[in-house]
């Protein structure tokens, strides 16, 4: 096994999956595809309106109920698998599973038009699903792969390969649509050539991937047990053992408390952008390639200070920092205030990101590094999006605007911080005995 560990080709092939599929996250869910489904939706339904299943929804309440359905879909099927990935060792299979699901969903998002408006909102989900369902199986591969000397450094290398990646094809995405009159296209038809791109992109360097990560394995087999029982028994026992311990759990409150703000306005920052502030791609995607560099630096910096402060007083901090930009984001009306309030998003995303992996990682007990584990953070993590996307799209439909529903988030952002003050105390009295 030792052998096996620290391999430069397969911690490059891992790297390089973050590379391929970063470029979902950047281009579809915020850079490019929130503008156009706005603008899809209003030739769809000039009434702003769109009918379904009996209700009259907001375009902006519709985007996060797409997103909300996504993630619910994914959460207890990824657990459920994840076990099943942990008795078998098939978390190559399903990677490579949801990553075809989302590359092709991604393609599809090419034919998304007010004649298909439907049919792309469902493909829509398919490329989240796809997006979310293969994160559990990518991180769970980092201990089977690297030592835990040279963890943190290789999963800041992966964050890395994602930006760079990602940013690479948002720019040539954002050169297509600039120039698309010399390019002899109509600037929808170059809009869609983005997804096209996205997909092809992701396709391609997750096969490099594929190509170099470790093969699947058979771990164990239990004859008298079926694969849903053995897998179930799993994620139950990765479950009892996470409750047992107080930090660990006292962590997972916070973590889905600040997560449930924090991933809502990531997801949602260029629908707002487009429908509240009117803002068009080409102005929104130069603003989105600032925050992906911004957070780079972000992360490198927040690192510095948690080893100054500690990892928990840093992500307490970064909490009040994101009241903050809620309340400017409520009150932010124009195109050089939202470029402000980008920059201080981009320094708090990649920071934030990278300190709740690596802070995890090191409150896990030595015995449940496996898939499950990593399930269960990417669990929380899910539910998290789920409950912020979704109360930010009732609140939106209530009140008829996204302002009121960003001010909302605040609230979670403070039961993390009154969490995170009764974790500093717990963990302060426990030692305090010792």
């Amino acid at each position: 096994m030792e052998k096996s560990l620290n391999n430069k080709k397969t911690i490059q092939a891992w790297c390089m999956y973050d590379w391929a599929n970063s470029a979902y996250n950047l281009t579809i869910t915020t850079a490019i595809f929130p503008g156009y489904f706005e603008f899809v939706s209003n030739e769809a339904f000039p009434s702003q309106k769109v009918p379904l299943l009996g209700f009259e929804l907001e375009t902006g309440t519709l985007f996060s109920f797409l997103l909300s359905v996504s993630f619910l879909s994914i959460i207890f099927v990824n657990l459920l698998l994840a076990g099943i990935s942990d008795v078998y060792d098939t978390k190559k299979s399903f990677l490579k599973f949801f990553s075809t699901l989302g590359s092709i969903a991604c393609c599809l998002l090419y034919f998304f038009d007010k004649n298909h408006y439907y049919i792309g909102c469902f493909v829509f989900i398919m490329a989240t699903i796809g997006y979310a369902g293969s994160l559990a199986y990518y991180n769970s591969y980092l201990p089977q792969i690297v030592s835990p000397r040279l963890q943190d450094k290789v999963s800041a290398m992966g964050y890395s390969y994602g930006f760079v990646g990602s940013v690479i094809l948002l720019i040539t995405n954002l050169a297509i649509i600039i120039f698309h009159e010399k390019l002899g296209l109509e600037k929808t038809m170059s809009i869609k050539i983005s997804f096209l791109m996205v997909g092809i992109w992701w396709f391609i360097f997750a096969s490099y991937s594929f190509s170099k990560l470790p093969i699947d394995r058979l771990i164990k087999k239990d004859s008298n047990q079926n694969l849903l029982t053995l897998g179930l028994k799993d994620i139950l026992y990765t479950a009892k053992n996470l409750r047992a311990n107080k930090t660990v759990m006292l962590y997972i409150i916070s973590f889905f408390l600040y997560s449930a703000g924090i991933q809502t306005i990531m997801f949602l920052a260029g629908i707002f952008g487009s429908k509240e502030l009117k803002l068009k791609e080409e102005e929104l995607i130069p603003i989105i390639l600032i925050i992906q560099l911004i957070a780079v630096v972000g992360a490198m910096l927040l690192a510095k200070l948690s080893k100054k402060i500690g990892n928990i007083t840093t992500l307490t901090v970064c909490c009040v920092v994101w009241i903050g930009i809620c309340i400017g984001a409520y009150f932010t009306s124009n195109y050089k205030e939202f470029c402000i309030l980008a920059v201080i998003v981009g320094f708090m995303m990649g920071g934030v990101q990278s300190l709740s992996r690596s802070t995890f990682s090191k409150l896990l007990p030595a015995n449940l590094t496996n898939t499950s584990s990593f399930s269960f953070y990417e669990f929380i993590e899910k539910i998290s999006i789920v409950l912020g996307t979704m109360s930010f799209g009732i609140i939106n439909q209530i009140t008829g605007g996204m302002r009121q529903s960003i001010i909302a988030l605040i609230i979670y952002f403070l039961a993390s911080i009154i969490s995170f003050i009764i974790l500093i105390n717990f963990n302060r009295k426990a030692l305090s005995k010792k």
